[in-house]
């Protein structure tokens, strides 16, 4: 577990494998936006919830940072 905070102002906590993102965590985009779930290769990939800084959400099982 851990946390890091990109150059562009996203903050990342949660686990880490090689460097990347992967496993649970959240991610706090610059934007407003937050995602909570898993993580893997930097992308979220897995079960997850997005919240918009807009209110809206999307909950789902994501992939490449989709929502599928």
């Amino acid at each position: 577990m851990g946390s890091y905070k990109y150059s562009n102002g996203d903050h990342y906590e949660g686990s880490f494998a090689n460097d990347k993102q992967c496993g649970q965590g959240r991610i706090k985009f610059t934007n407003g936006d937050l995602f909570e779930g898993a993580f893997e290769n930097d992308l979220m990939n897995g079960p997850g919830r997005l919240t918009k800084a807009n209110g809206e959400i999307q909950q789902g099982i994501f992939e490449n940072s989709m929502l599928k």
